[in-house]
C-alpha cells in the first residue's frame, strides 16, 4: 500500500514524539533543559558578537598593517 502525504506527516510527528521523549523522557528533565537553553542564550549571543568584534578588529589591525608595509615600500 503507498503511503500517502498524511501517513508520512504522521509519521514525522510520531518520530519527533519519540525522540522528545527518549532524550527527555520526564517533563521536568524537558522543562530543565529549555530552562537552560533560554537562560544561556543571552550569553552564547553575547559572546558571539563580542568574538565577532575581535575579529573585526583584528582583520582592521591587519589591513593596517598591510598598507603600511605597502607605503613604507
Amino acid at each position: 500500500m503507498p503511503r500517502t502525504a498524511s501517513k508520512r506527516a504522521d509519521e514525522g510527528v510520531f518520530e519527533r514524539y519519540l525522540l522528545a521523549e527518549t532524550a527527555f523522557p520526564s517533563a521536568r528533565e524537558r522543562d530543565l533543559v529549555s530552562y537552560f537553553f533560554e537562560r544561556n542564550e543571552p550569553q552564547q549571543q553575547q559572546q558571539e558578537e563580542e568574538e565577532e568584534e575581535e575579529q573585526q578588529q583584528e582583520e582592521e589591525q591587519e589591513e593596517e598593517q598591510e598598507e603600511e608595509a605597502r607605503l613604507s615600500e
